[in-house]
């Protein structure tokens, strides 16, 4: 499973945003393999800072494109807005 942040979202995956319950939360998701992606575009837009993500998500240029080449791994999308 593999969990993608866009838009104002991402502001949320800051080690200052998050309490310590919701961190501890994201590190036993990323041991059983859920990987989580946040978008760079995003995090740009809203003038986030990409140093001050928690280390279990990777950032990456952009979630659609992403998001693409999982799909064309069988990957079902799920969008919860």
């Amino acid at each position: 499973m593999m969990i993608a942040f866009r838009g104002p979202t991402v502001k949320l995956l800051t080690t200052n945003a998050l309490d310590e319950e919701a961190l501890d939360l994201f590190r036993v998701l990323k041991k059983k393999g859920v990987r989580f992606e946040a978008c760079a575009v995003a995090m740009h837009i809203l003038k986030a800072d990409p140093a001050g993500l928690i280390p279990e998500v990777k950032l990456v240029s952009n979630v659609f494109n992403s998001l693409i080449g999982y799909q064309n791994k069988n990957y079902a999308v799920i969008v919860i807005n």
